[in-house]
């Protein structure tokens, strides 16, 4: 023991590698982080490409800017569609007649999914209606196949709505 303390390292020809074990016996431990770091930032890059991909849940048929000659279309019977109504209370009707239970209303769907071509599903749904309730009729349609849907809103009330809400 020519002048080594017991932390000093002994000289070697070949040196030590981090990690291998020194000529005393001793491992010598070193962390590399660097590995880490780039499986970290892959699965970040991963995550940011994946997200916006599974945001989407229901895929809807958006309505376009001309709403008003749509509409105009819709009333003088132009267009093929079927007209959903849901009211506060949670009565249903499906071309302005009841609609009792949720599994008629998806054979009524399924039905309407099967023509050529296919109806438009238009939902006119009472503002006070949860958005848990208006989620599953769009996912009823969907799950029956049912590709087009939009929703029906009083153009005077959405007006009147957005200037209250404008007002200081």
């Amino acid at each position: 023991m020519s002048g080594l303390s017991r932390g000093d390292r002994a000289p070697s020809a070949l040196g030590s590698a981090p990690g291998s074990e020194s000529e005393r016996g001793e491992f010598i431990s070193d962390i590399n982080v660097t590995p880490f770091v780039d499986v970290m930032l892959v699965m970040l890059v991963i995550f940011m490409v994946t997200t916006p991909a599974l945001l989407p849940l229901l895929k809807l048929d958006l309505p376009g800017t001309q709403a008003g000659a749509t509409l105009e279309r819709q009333q003088t019977g132009d267009v093929n569609h079927l007209l959903f109504e849901l009211a506060a209370d949670g009565s249903m009707r499906l071309n302005r007649e009841p609609v009792e239970r949720e599994a008629l209303l998806a054979e009524r769907f399924a039905q309407a999914a099967a023509q050529r071509p296919q109806p438009e599903l238009q939902l006119r749904i009472d503002a006070s209606v949860s958005y848990a309730q208006i989620s599953r009729v769009f996912l009823l349609a969907q799950e029956q196949g049912l590709s087009s849907m939009s929703l029906v809103m009083d153009q005077g009330a959405a007006a009147a709505s957005t200037a209250s809400r404008t007002k200081p």
